[in-house]
């Protein structure tokens, strides 16, 4: 079974690698001249979004491995993941001189469709019996993004979505026992934290998000501001204190703010860079529901090469911690590694 594991996932490494190599063809030597758009031969330069199209397979949001320490749960490896393939990348990216810089003056041409998935899930490594991995979050989703669109002031780039967010999950929230109680409150009651986190959770939305941001000589500072407008959710809760109360996912989370500023150049060779933010949560019943997550992203060098594993902290207060018991406030420490930074396009 290994073994054909491992040839799929050649094979597929195989395909990505043709794929990928006829679109690095198309961003090589393109250079402008009297303009204020370079981008060199390895396609580093401004603007982002047309440069960085080597592959098609990319980071969506950041992805982090980190020990989650919290007030309401027994501890667990928590582990976020995110990635995006492109259908269709903005157009310019395959024009050259004139014809390219044509391009990058028209809005319409500016824009790309691509498919993402993020997920979240818990590793109960050592702190629940048999060490059950607890799947929190699967979220894909098609985007449709315009970079620098002209009528909307300026800002980098407008995204719109059509997002599925659930936790994988499949224990209906209704289930009564031959009294007509509900399970779910039953088992809140004794204590049973991994029959909730059983509990089927899923919505579908549409999302719209706005990026931009400024640099300094040494920091890069960035901000996203988005909004969810939802068709379908499975989010009523049957026990605790919210019990009958009709509560669904809206009241919790419907903004969305994040912040980012990302230090890039400075004295200190062990800390090359060095990457703090926080993203602000609120629903419906504005700041009665509302949570805030605050990170920090410090990767050390020993000498040239080698990293400090730790390099990621993040601090949760509030509800929207996991799906499944969304509107219970919790405060969570995490400690851990950031893979990535948040992507500058």
């Amino acid at each position: 079974m290994n073994f054909i594991k491992l040839c799929i996932a050649g094979g597929i490494a195989f395909i990505a690698n043709q794929a990928f190599a006829d679109d690095k063809a198309e961003l090589k030597d393109v250079r402008f001249e009297g303009t204020d758009l370079e981008i060199s031969n390895k396609c580093e330069g401004n603007p982002g979004w047309l440069c960085n199209r080597e592959s098609r397979l990319q980071a969506h949001k950041p992805s982090t491995v980190a020990w989650e320490y919290t007030d309401q749960d027994d501890g667990s490896l928590e582990v976020n993941y995110s990635l995006r393939y492109m259908l269709a990348r903005p157009d310019c990216s395959v024009e050259r001189d004139n014809d390219q810089r044509e391009c990058i003056n028209g809005w319409w041409k500016r824009n790309e469709w691509f498919l993402s998935y993020s997920g979240k899930f818990d590793f109960y490594m050592g702190t629940r019996y048999s060490g059950p991995v607890v799947n929190r979050i699967s979220n894909p989703a098609l985007h449709w993004r315009i970079h620098n669109p002209s009528f909307m002031g300026g800002v980098e780039w407008l995204n719109i979505a059509l997002e599925h967010r659930s936790n994988g999950q499949v224990t209906d929230f209704d289930l009564k026992d031959s009294n007509g109680n509900y399970i779910a409150d039953q088992r809140w009651q004794a204590g049973d934290r991994a029959y909730i986190d059983g509990i089927s959770r899923a919505a579908n939305y549409f999302s719209i998000e706005i990026k931009d941001g400024y640099k300094t000589d040494t920091t890069a500072y960035n901000y996203w501001l988005s909004a969810k407008a939802y068709f379908t959710d499975e989010s009523l809760v049957t026990w605790g204190d919210k019990k009958g109360s009709d509560v669904r996912i809206l009241d919790y989370d419907v903004l969305r703010l994040a912040f980012v500023g990302n230090k890039f150049k400075g004295e200190n060779k062990q800390f090359k860079q060095f990457e703090y933010g926080f993203e602000y949560t609120m629903g419906m019943k504005g700041f009665a529901t509302d949570s805030l997550d605050a990170s920090l992203y410090f990767p050390y060098v020993f000498g040239k090469r080698t990293y400090f594993p730790i390099n990621y902290f993040k601090v949760h207060v509030g509800p929207m911690n996991e799906l499944s018991n969304y509107t219970e406030s919790q405060t969570s420490i995490y400690i851990g590694m950031k893979l990535n930074p948040y992507p500058s396009f």
